[in-house]
């Protein structure tokens, strides 16, 4: 048998195949096997309850579609309390991922978050659509290496930070991540358009990288 194993900073995959966050729940365990995946990845979290973006939020275009679903979340205790026991039923590791829109509030989740079982933190510091007008941390390097620095102080749990494909340099954006041993980098969705009567933000469903 091939031996798929995968290892990211100090975490082990059994193999590189994991859903991006917010594409994925554990109700698919009624029609596949959980266990055989890398890694599970929780949906993004934010303190408090957000019900993401008016409709429309989906949008066909060829050859694919694009997205404002705006990061929607039931907040930090329903994450705490009912996602991550659901999760760990299974045996693959679990990414939890969590957006803010204060540094502040980023160290102060990343602290409650890492106290539970998740095993790897994943900073989204990118979401094109939680900000229409585009003021999320991964556009700026300074705000970038400023949160990311924060949080390594705050947990000894392995981080992954989401960036933004949006940023213009990615790699100065990269770099601003990884002076830790801690921390590994990946690319959100990227900015798209689609016309209609009324102005939003969308973004370009794309693949994890």
């Amino acid at each position: 048998m091939v031996d798929m194993r995968v290892k990211i900073g100090n975490v082990t995959l059994a193999n590189p195949i994991m859903p991006a966050s917010g594409c994925f729940s554990t109700d698919l365990a009624q029609v596949i096997d959980l266990n055989r995946l890398g890694a599970l990845v929780a949906k993004t979290v934010s303190r408090e309850f957000r019900a993401g973006n008016p409709p429309p939020r989906v949008s066909e275009v060829e050859g694919g579609m694009i997205n404002s679903i705006g990061l929607p979340t039931k907040g930090i205790e329903y994450f705490l309390s009912l996602q991550v026991p659901d999760y760990k039923r299974f045996t693959p590791p679990l990414v939890g991922s969590i957006s803010a829109t204060t540094i502040e509030d980023f160290e102060a989740m990343a602290r409650d978050v890492s106290a539970s079982e998740i095993d790897v933190l994943e900073v989204n510091i990118s979401c094109p659509t939680r900000d229409p007008k585009g003021g999320n941390f991964a556009l700026h390097e300074e705000h970038t290496f400023n949160v990311m620095s924060l949080i390594r102080r705050t947990t000894d749990k392995p981080i992954w930070c989401k960036l933004s494909p949006n940023a213009g340099n990615v790699v100065a954006r990269s770099t601003s991540t990884v002076s830790g041993p801690r921390s590994a980098t990946s690319s959100a969705a990227s900015r798209g358009l689609a016309s209609s009567r009324s102005s939003c933000a969308w973004s370009i469903s794309a693949p994890r990288r």
